[in-house]
């Protein structure tokens, strides 16, 4: 639940855009950050993948991966949901290194 708003956990940043859009307004250009960002979904998390995205992509990925943090730690309800959201996370992750 983000601001009273569900959502599915994911890792589709445009569908949690999507859900927090009516509540806050964000800036085209985050909104750009948000789509360059997320052609690289969940494959940075692996390496020597075919097709990893060049030295320049990704450090163009993690400077707007700063400016949406920026953007978004200055709107106080979402910066206290990314903090509920890194406990949550961890718990999640003390439990299931717990049941291996």
């Amino acid at each position: 639940m983000c601001c009273g708003e569900d959502y599915n956990y994911g890792h589709d940043l445009n569908e949690l855009t999507e859900v927090i859009r009516p509540l806050f307004e964000i800036s085209e250009e985050n909104d750009k950050n948000i789509i360059y960002i997320e052609r690289f979904g969940v494959r940075l998390r692996y390496k020597n993948m075919p097709n990893d995205p060049s030295t320049e992509d990704a450090k163009t990925a993690i400077s707007r991966t700063k400016q949406i943090m920026r953007e978004f730690n200055s709107i106080s309800k979402i910066s206290q949901f990314m903090d509920e959201a890194r406990e949550v996370h961890e718990k999640v992750l003390k439990t299931n290194s717990g049941s291996s």
